[in-house]
């Protein structure tokens, strides 16, 4: 018998990176993490967009209130109108 047995043996090749890089809990921590991004700046906008229009109608409100004509205040003489 000879000593060179392992000669007819098939070496093994180098077959590239493995197809999943992650595991299943790395996979879905990402997936989250993808859907957290994604939802954050638009909540954000929409509250950016709710302050600004609130902004808008107490900002109006305030400078007519402030600034407007004292003629619709229903503080005048008194007389009995029909209206």
């Amino acid at each position: 018998m000879t000593d060179d047995w392992q000669s007819d043996r098939a070496e093994p090749l180098a077959v590239g990176p493995p197809r999943q890089r992650m595991t299943r809990r790395e996979r879905a921590r990402v997936e989250r993490n993808r859907r957290r991004r994604r939802v954050t700046p638009v909540l954000a906008l929409s509250a950016l967009v709710v302050v600004v229009i609130g902004a808008v109608f107490l900002g109006t409100k305030m400078w007519h209130s402030l600034f407007g004509e004292t003629g619709n205040d229903y503080a005048g003489a008194g007389i009995a109108d029909v209206v």
